[in-house]
């Protein structure tokens, strides 16, 4: 009876530390990245294929901007331009020196692009549930939904 006990609560201690996030901070219902997280980057558009556009940053490093999904851009007549200078904010996640990029603002030229609200939730998400278009929010970062995060 012991053992059961002792092995039903390692279990659930188990459990409950493998659903934090990897910082060991728990996120709010609702959001999908830590707004402490979220930075700025400048620089010029080297390439674009949707969903992926790959950017020089200012910093001198490259960025592959997750970009969403096509059909938002294109309903929303939205055209990112190889060469045009842009600024960023969102989430960057470094993996092993290579740099992705989910933003909540793109702004070119004057002209602001928002793909997610302030607690990170794609505007074409519907809150996170999907839209009428059967698409969702999951599969568009390389891993799909990770940590918690939406990542497109």
């Amino acid at each position: 009876m012991k053992t059961r006990i002792i092995l039903i609560a390692t279990l659930l201690l188990f459990a409950v530390i493998s659903i934090l996030p990897q910082n060991g901070r728990a996120r709010q219902m609702g959001e999908r990245w830590d707004k402490d997280e979220v930075v700025k980057v400048t620089g010029t558009l080297k390439s674009v294929s949707h969903p992926v556009a790959i950017v020089n940053g200012n910093d001198g490093k490259e960025y592959e901007l997750r970009m969403g999904p096509v059909w938002f851009w294109k309903n929303n007549d939205y055209k990112l331009q190889p060469g045009e200078k842009i600024e960023i904010s969102g989430e960057i996640e470094n993996d092993n020196g290579k740099y992705y990029l989910y933003p909540y603002v793109i702004n070119q030229n004057g002209k602001e692009i928002k793909l997610a609200d302030e607690d990170g939730v794609p505007v074409w998400s519907r809150g996170g549930r999907g839209n009428s278009r059967n698409y969702d929010n999951r599969g568009y970062g390389r891993g799909g939904n990770r940590g918690g995060r939406c990542r497109w």
